[in-house]
């Protein structure tokens, strides 16, 4: 059984995860020989501290479970969850970004951080996120339309105009974004 088996499990067990993102994470941690029995122990216990809402616990669980098994992305992203719900932000941030130096192709991850700097007013680091999302899927216009709007609100309109044309040249039949640039356009004449 591997890390990925054993977080839906607990997930399945436990109901809804307690965080606030209604995003799903499909964890696939590279466990070359399966996972740590020590490490096990300690991320269960901290998966049920979590279901109880004793997110303080939760985290000291956690946190020996990676004291023995460091590069298993579902335990960094457990922490992060606890440290989120615990309100603090940079020690969520750290976690997540482990997670994702671990599991580099999730785009789960990195588009939960993503949220996670858009919760935190830190724009620029939601955009870097959304930059490289949109760099690594070419053709979904999800993340080029997030940069859009995230421009348009810092009153970047050249760029936002730019990244409504991208979505268009991804969508061509969408005469939408061609709309929605040539009024960002007018307004910046203006």
């Amino acid at each position: 059984m591997n890390w990925s088996n054993i977080f839906f499990f607990l997930l399945f067990l436990g109901g809804c995860s307690p965080t606030s993102t209604n995003l799903q994470i499909q964890s696939q941690s590279k466990v070359s020989e399966g996972p740590n029995p020590e490490a096990l122990k300690y991320f269960m216990e901290g998966q049920l501290y979590i279901n109880q809402g004793n997110y303080a616990l939760a985290s000291v669980e956690l946190q020996n479970a990676l004291l023995i098994d460091k590069n298993v992305s579902t335990i960094h992203l457990s922490l992060a969850d606890c440290y989120w719900m615990l309100k603090k932000p940079d020690l969520s941030i750290f976690h997540m970004r482990n997670a994702i130096a671990i599991e580099p192709e999730n785009q789960n991850i990195k588009e939960l951080l993503a949220k996670r700097f858009l919760a935190l007013k830190q724009l620029n680091e939601a955009e870097k996120v959304y930059l490289q999302l949109s760099v690594e899927n070419p053709d979904s216009v999800k993340y080029i339309l997030v940069l859009a709007e995230l421009t348009r609100s810092q009153n970047n309109f050249e760029d936002a105009i730019s990244y409504y044309q991208q979505a268009h040249n991804v969508i061509p039949q969408e005469l939408s974004y061609l709309e929605t640039a040539a009024d960002l356009a007018l307004q910046l004449r203006n």
